[in-house]
């Protein structure tokens, strides 16, 4: 439907919606929109619209999407300056963005970058909330350049990325850690970059959060971060770094009116995510004698001999397709699912005096994977469809187009099914 707005008004639209200008001009977090430009906010998101002048806009509103007219400013003023103050530093410039659930991290983020980019400064950002990635897919970081400014991350397109495997950081801290570090050194060292902004997950409550946002401003060392607050919870982790002198800390107030997402939502989120990226995707083909396999015991280790096997299948008393081990760890694959899996394997660990893990033939589908060209760069994800054991051999649906290229294929710690759906979250080395 069209709808005529007036100058100077603000309008709140919350998602899944869809504007398109017709006549007159749009103001969204420092980008102007234009006419024949389109503006798309996704579910569970909201967004404030400045009208720069009497505008005509093609509107098209999802289920359960709104737009309202807003007296209050979007951004706080407080922003405004504080961009300023950033863009005022040394190039290149290091910001990491910290801030709890539905904070305006994101939103923030935007905004600075929108800033920088008009300006004609070469400016990036790192998306590590690997939960509620807009430039990466989940299980992702993303690196990412702004060009010229965007209404939101999910219109900057991810030229390099880490895979970490899972949509929780907790059990993978290091591998954020990592991967964060390795991004903004790429946008720095290799895209000669003159703003780098890292923007964080809303993990900041408990001690290993600290504990996270702590070694990544070690690992990084911005000129600042900024804390978006509502209250002081950010105090526990920036208080202790306030006697850096080469770091400055600048608190900001949160969104005042956020659009706060639910557990559902955010899981629909990601669901879409993996859906359009996957969208394309065919079945590759990968021989694991000539690529490697990442977080996996199967063909990293000594397959066992036919004595050793023919004795593990008569103590379970099933069929074993494979069997294979390294100092740590027995995996043993079976024809069929085995009845106790679990206090079978407990008992062989005892046993053997290390980890062992019982599968079946077709356990492996679903799990989601991070593949790596030849030289060590993030290619994209995938989906495993299917492995030969005995040929060692794995099938993966993913979009990269060039399969020969592909180095090593990393397992990751979620499972999928072909809609996209997370159906279970899994330890490291399943396989």
């Amino acid at each position: 439907m069209k709808q005529t707005l007036t100058k100077g008004k603000r309008y709140r639209i919350e998602g899944p919606a869809y504007i398109m200008v017709l006549e007159g001009e749009l103001l969204a977090l420092g980008k102007i929109l234009r006419p024949r430009e389109s503006l798309v906010v996704p579910k569970a998101k909201a967004m404030t619209i400045e009208v720069l002048e009497d505008s005509t806009v093609e509107v098209r509103l999802g289920d359960g999407a709104n737009i309202v007219e807003e007296t209050e400013e979007f951004i706080p003023p407080e922003w405004k300056e504080i961009v300023e103050r950033i863009l005022s530093y040394e190039k290149p410039i290091k910001a990491i963005i910290l801030g709890g659930v539905d904070s305006g991290k994101s939103t923030f983020t935007v905004f600075l970058a929108n800033s920088a980019a008009s300006r004609g400064l070469r400016t990036y950002v790192v998306d590590s909330d690997i939960g509620q990635s807009d430039i990466g897919v989940p299980t992702t970081i993303g690196l990412g350049r702004v060009r010229r400014p965007v209404t939101t991350l999910s219109q900057v397109r991810m030229i390099d990325g880490y895979f970490v495997g899972t949509v929780s950081p907790a059990p993978v801290m290091h591998r954020v850690l990592v991967g964060t570090s390795i991004l903004v050194d790429k946008a720095v060292e290799r895209y000669k970059a003159d703003v780098v902004i890292v923007n964080t997950s809303g993990w900041v409550t408990d001690a290993k959060a600290r504990e996270l946002k702590w070694n990544m401003i070690l690992l990084i060392k911005p000129q600042v971060v900024v804390a978006l607050e509502r209250s002081n919870e950010l105090e526990p982790v920036i208080q202790c770094l306030k006697g850096f002198k080469w770091l400055e800390i600048i608190r900001a107030p949160a969104l005042p009116r956020p659009r706060t997402r639910s557990r559902e939502e955010r899981r629909m989120l990601r669901e879409a995510s993996y859906k359009r990226y996957l969208r394309e995707a065919k079945i590759r083909t990968f021989n694991l004698n000539k690529v490697g396999l990442m977080g996996a015991t199967f063909s990293n280790g000594v397959v066992l001999p036919r004595e050793r096997l023919m004795e593990l299948q008569e103590m379970l008393g099933i069929n074993i397709i494979h069997a294979e081990e390294t100092p740590d760890r027995l995996l043993i694959v079976t024809e069929r699912p085995l009845k106790g899996s679990v206090a079978k394997a407990k008992e062989l660990s005892m046993k053997f005096e290390k980890k062992v893990d019982i599968i079946y033939k077709g356990f492996e589908k679903g799990i989601v994977v991070g593949l790596w060209d030849k030289s060590g760069r993030f290619l994209g994800i995938g989906v495993v469809d299917d492995i030969d054991y005995k040929n060692k051999q794995i099938r993966v649906l993913t979009s990269i187009r060039d399969d020969s290229e592909v180095g090593m294929i990393q397992l990751g710690q979620i499972r999928i099914d072909e809609n996209g759906r997370e159906i279970e979250k899994l330890s490291s080395y399943v396989l």
